[in-house]
């Protein structure tokens, strides 16, 4: 898949965001009530006053049902958030596990180990590989709703 930002599954994510919008307040709301998020945590919602989290989907438009791209995930601070909120898929947009710099497959490792130890709540998470340098990522084209 080829990322061209502004053709992405445009007038999908456009409807969707139209739609979605009385939808993710509600969903926002709880979300933001329940606080329970497992994988979260305690480690992680102490900063959520300087991350704000749910404000942050509802700027994207992100609603549970999407499939979404998340570019370059690092340790995955949200993807825990996206993981636990999305009811369609996250495509974490990681580097490659065989790429030359040992810091990259570190980082990929990590992540990738971390999605391994929890796969109740990373069950819907696919590693896929992003090719920055030449704007690839491996998924279908017109496969996802946004990318974050």
């Amino acid at each position: 898949m080829k990322l061209i930002v502004g053709n992405l599954a445009i007038n999908k994510f456009k409807r969707l965001q139209q739609i979605g919008k009385v939808c993710s307040k509600a969903t926002l709301l709880v979300f933001m009530l329940v606080g329970s998020m497992t994988a979260y945590g305690e480690r992680n919602t102490s900063r959520d006053q300087f991350r704000h989290p749910a404000e942050t989907l509802s700027f994207f438009g992100i609603t549970p049902e999407m499939d979404v791209v998340e570019i370059s995930p690092g340790g995955g601070w949200y993807t825990d958030v996206l993981a636990e909120y999305l009811t369609g898929t996250l495509f974490a947009a990681h580097y490659d596990p065989n790429a030359e710099r040992a810091y990259y497959r570190n980082s990929q490792a990590k992540f990738a180990a971390k999605m391994s130890a929890t796969p109740a709540l990373y069950g819907n998470v696919e590693i896929r590989i992003f090719d920055a340098a030449n704007r690839i990522l491996n998924t279908e084209d017109n496969s996802v709703d946004a990318v974050v």
